[in-house]
């Protein structure tokens, strides 16, 4: 990149020119040389804190301890309710990263119920 600038001021050639040579993206090139800075924030901040994850992950598990478990929807559904998006609900890739985040998700059981079937199991019709 800073060889295809310094070019580019030398040669005093087209910035097309100098991307072509140098084989770097047109719009690329045009906006470093012009100063054009796309601040990128390829990370976007969870929509739960750590914090308030892990006390509802407590939750599901304490109830699932009494017989209460809770099924994936209702965990998305109690979960969109928490982050303030009731209506549009939480989606699969969330469901997925929070079983990554947290990999204890995956053994929450209804310990009194004779299926003992896992918290993502009964969403799935396992």
């Amino acid at each position: 990149m800073d060889k295809a600038l310094a070019y580019i001021q030398t040669h005093k050639c087209a910035i097309l020119k100098a991307s072509q040579k140098f084989d770097i993206p047109y719009a690329t090139l045009y906006n470093r040389f012009h100063g054009i800075s796309i601040e990128r924030n390829s990370h976007r901040p969870p929509l739960l804190s750590v914090q308030l994850e892990k006390k509802l992950i407590e939750v599901a598990c304490k109830l699932a301890e009494n017989g209460n478990g809770w099924t994936k929807s209702k965990f998305l559904q109690v979960a969109s309710l928490l982050v303030g998006k009731p209506e549009k609900g939480l989606s699969d890739k969330w469901w997925k990263d929070l079983k990554l985040r947290h990999p204890d998700v995956r053994a929450i059981e209804n310990k009194r119920k004779d299926t003992h079937k896992k918290i993502d199991e009964v969403e799935e019709g396992n």
